[in-house]
């Protein structure tokens, strides 16, 4: 039994220099024309992190006189966690708060599948979905997600079991966690151990709801630092959800494959546990 549907549901949304303004305005408008929701309103929350070029401010003012859209800007370039926190800060009256990155696309029944999913399990918390990975080659991929709660927890300690651009989170998740810990990178993972612990029950739908963007400069972006960092959080994450446990050894053979030539990572990257690369 589906309950009744509420009268507005948010998006948050960060942008910062570093975008294409082309693919901001795809974003932007992949939301505003979900389908199947004439009977509730939309928001969409962006906050842009720090100074934008010309491109991506022509894009912003173009839609800021929309009635739907609040645009927060920063002047100081801070990250993606503080920005979404002072997002979800100036929420209104959202029961239910999806995510969504300035660089990728949300399929036009997106906000409707997952919201009705979520009125009609109550038990479930933060919801997320596979996606289609569009690399910059032109070839796309489906990339699955374990489905229910027990999977994702179990896989928590070796993969990222949710894609964050797709999570819909119960708008309590992000009241009793304070929204996002606030870090250097890999804010996504951090959030997902920090649920966990707190008992919060995720899910994700089968269905892919989202194109999620590989720009040309994925693999640089996947530096040492950015490894090392990573590791980190997966070991806290661990240690806090099992304490000694050979689930540790999962953090790493994580960071000894960021470490391996770019030609492993691709290969392993592409593999069947994602389902292959397809024309």
């Amino acid at each position: 039994m589906i309950n009744s549907y509420p009268e507005a549901v948010g998006v948050i949304m960060a942008t910062y220099g570093g975008d294409r303004a082309d693919r901001l305005e795809r974003a932007i408008t992949s939301i505003v024309a979900q389908e199947g929701l004439e009977h509730l309103q939309v928001r969409l929350y962006i906050g842009v992190d720090g100074p934008v070029g010309d491109e991506i401010g022509a894009v912003l003012t173009r839609w800021e006189p929309h009635s739907a859209i609040i645009i927060r800007r920063f002047p100081v370039n801070r990250g993606l966690a503080p920005v979404l926190n002072d997002l979800i800060a100036g929420l209104s009256d959202e029961p239910f708060v999806f995510r969504m990155d300035a660089d990728d696309v949300a399929h036009p029944l997106r906000l409707r599948t997952q919201l009705e999913y979520l009125l009609a399990n109550a038990d479930v918390d933060i919801l997320g979905s596979a996606i289609t990975e569009c690399g910059a080659d032109g070839q796309r991929r489906t990339v699955n997600y374990p489905l229910s709660h027990e999977e994702i927890v179990r896989a928590l300690f070796w993969r990222n079991p949710i894609a964050h651009p797709t999570v819909c989170f119960r708008r309590r998740v992000l009241d009793g966690t304070g929204g996002y810990p606030v870090q250097n990178l890999s804010e996504d993972l951090a959030m997902w151990f920090l649920c966990a612990q707190r008992g919060y029950r995720f899910a994700n739908l089968p269905q892919q709801l989202l194109d999620f963007t590989v720009g040309a400069d994925f693999w640089k972006r996947r530096s040492v630092q950015r490894a090392w960092r990573e590791y980190l959080v997966w070991t806290r994450g661990v240690w806090a959800l099992h304490g000694t446990s050979w689930r540790l050894a999962g953090p790493v053979a994580r960071l000894a494959f960021r470490l391996a030539p770019e030609w492993l990572r691709r290969r392993g990257y592409a593999s069947s546990i994602r389902r292959p690369m397809k024309p």
